[in-house]
């Protein structure tokens, strides 16, 4: 068969008062099937025919509806049709502006079958009470398969609804159902002025959003670029997971930084938990101990670049040589975080009395994440001093690790302060 719009009724009444001059599905009349006296294709003819079970009147003069085996055009692919479906072996192909109108204002089904096993469902409805039950559905479309125990379930749903018939302000959404933990679940809302997400948002990467509101009840998760938000001048590093905001960001509940906060200018002070020195004498004047590490604990709050390590020298400068170290809170040696030379030796000799002396890492800047660090200073001889904390009862963790000068080794920091045994001093 030629493509062709066919049309669907239910009764002969609606049969003989169809003005059509294309094949009608008609779905009920008597019983039967198709080769019988039941439903069945008609198609408009000359008169020839009786009046009857195979013809019937058309409302055009001489003209009737006539069953289609009987005018010479029957289709094998039509296998059954009864009083409430046709059941079609082939394809109706549809070409141009054509379609498939169903009369009858019901659902249009289209199944899959395999050896007379319904196993798949898509599903068309107009002006439907469904599954989704809502006023104003226009239109519905709904995909069914057979779950595990062969029952025919409905897997997704995508629903038109309208929201306001107003004249001049007429409103719709669309949303999308899918199942959920045996549940048809809302997954997404499009309305005119936005998307409403119920779930988390998950991004493969956004760029170029401009007048977008994006507003979560849960996580947005993105795993690439997101950049250029809004207008203005603004920088963003190269890589995943990079956020560019060029105004203000908005958070009603609290803010979790897995990763910290990175700041654009790098490198910026940060002094021990025991805070800076009012005055270049403040602290313990303590004589340093040859090959041993005086640490201090420092919170880090934010990825930054470390330059290196200053300390405030005591009473008595000069002389001997310093090296400065940065631990992790495990006590380790952060990779490159240490003044050491090659060799084995350093050539930073302890600074004035009473002044912070700036001490650089050998091999240049580290980069570190948040967390707990310690920082450490060692010398090679008891003539130089360090200031060190003297408030007993601190909250924070500062002592010595016997060792020897120059050889690379890990500290313990412990659980407690001791008293005027840390350097005080922060990185840079």
């Amino acid at each position: 068969m030629s493509a062709q719009t066919i049309k669907i009724v239910g009764d002969t009444t609606s049969l003989k008062n169809l003005t059509w001059n294309q094949p009608v599905i008609l779905l009920q009349f008597g019983g039967g099937t198709f080769d019988r006296t039941g439903g069945g294709l008609f198609q408009r003819i000359d008169s020839t025919i009786a009046e009857g079970t195979h013809a019937f009147d058309h409302p055009w003069q001489g003209s009737q509806w006539a069953r289609l085996q009987y005018v010479g055009g029957a289709l094998s692919a039509f296998r059954d049709i009864t009083a409430t479906s046709a059941e079609i072996n082939g394809d109706i192909t549809l070409a141009n502006d054509e379609i498939i109108d169903n009369d009858t204002d019901g659902d249009l089904t289209f199944i899959y079958n395999e050896d007379d096993d319904s196993l798949a469902q898509f599903i068309i409805q107009s002006s439907i009470a469904g599954t989704v039950l809502e006023d104003n559905n226009i239109l519905g479309l709904y995909f069914r398969a057979n779950d595990g125990g062969s029952a025919m379930t409905e897997y997704a749903s995508v629903v038109v609804t309208i929201t306001d018939t107003s004249s001049s302000s007429e409103d719709a959404t669309i949303k999308f159902y899918t199942m959920l933990a045996g549940t048809v679940t809302l997954g997404l809302t499009l309305t005119g002025t936005g998307a409403t997400i119920v779930g988390a948002l998950d991004v493969g990467g956004l760029s170029d959003l401009d007048d977008v509101d994006i507003d979560l009840s849960a996580a947005l998760n993105i795993d690439g670029h997101m950049v250029d938000i809004g207008a203005g001048s603004y920088a963003t590093a190269d890589g995943d997971n990079d956020l560019g905001v060029a105004g203000d960001v908005e958070i009603d509940g609290a803010l979790d930084l897995d990763g910290g906060l990175a700041y654009v200018t790098q490198s910026l002070v940060v002094y021990a938990v025991g805070g800076a020195p009012q005055v270049g004498t403040d602290g313990a004047s303590i004589t340093a101990d040859d090959g041993d590490r005086h640490f201090s604990q420092i919170f880090v709050p934010y990825t930054t670049s470390v330059t290196g390590i200053f300390y405030l020298v005591g009473a008595t400068g000069g002389t001997d040589s310093v090296v400065v170290e940065l631990f992790n809170s495990a006590g380790t040696l952060v990779t490159g975080a240490s003044s050491v030379s090659a060799g084995g030796f350093s050539s930073h000799i302890v600074g004035t009395s009473a002044q912070l002396q700036s001490v650089p890492f050998t091999g240049g800047a580290v980069s570190i994440s948040p967390g707990v660090y310690y920082i450490s200073a060692m010398f090679d001889g008891t003539t130089a001093t360090y200031a060190a904390y003297e408030v007993p009862g601190s909250k924070f963790i500062a002592d010595t690790d016997a060792g020897t000068a120059w050889t690379p080794a890990s500290i313990t920091p412990g659980t407690a302060y001791v008293d005027s045994e840390g350097i005080i001093g922060g990185i840079y």
